[in-house]
């Protein structure tokens, strides 16, 4: 997690795992913290977004579970698909990347980064 948040210019980091119907965070990293921070069993509910810890906007979360495709933003602040977005307006995201990742016929894991401070920062 410290490799991905220095080699790719994000400031946020997170591992979700799914078991069965729920989805976890098992790792969250930011670029401030030296320590990756694990969150065991940590239950990602995109429908309580009052844990200020696990910043991943529901609208991204979404997309990507049900395209089960790699998702780029360059500006979510002015991309009509997220300006509604509770999360990227309050938090003032910009660039994001979010990456599913299917085992076995079943997409399994998300592989989310973001950064507030700079557009444009991830590509495919």
């Amino acid at each position: 997690m410290v490799l991905a948040t220095a080699n790719s210019g994000a400031e946020r980091v997170l591992l979700l795992l799914r078991r069965g119907d729920d989805w976890f965070v098992k790792v969250r990293s930011h670029d401030e913290s030296v320590d990756d921070e694990t969150l065991i069993n940590h239950l990602y509910d995109p429908a309580k977004i009052g844990d200020e810890g696990v910043i991943v906007p529901p609208s991204v979360f979404d997309f990507c579970r049900r395209s089960q495709e790699t998702l780029v933003v360059g500006n979510a602040r002015i991309d009509p698909r997220f300006t509604a977005d509770r999360v990227i307006r309050k938090h003032q995201i910009q660039s994001i990347a979010c990456i599913p990742a299917v085992v076995e016929g079943k997409l399994s894991v998300m592989l989310y980064v973001d950064s507030c401070h700079k557009a444009d920062v991830f590509t495919e």
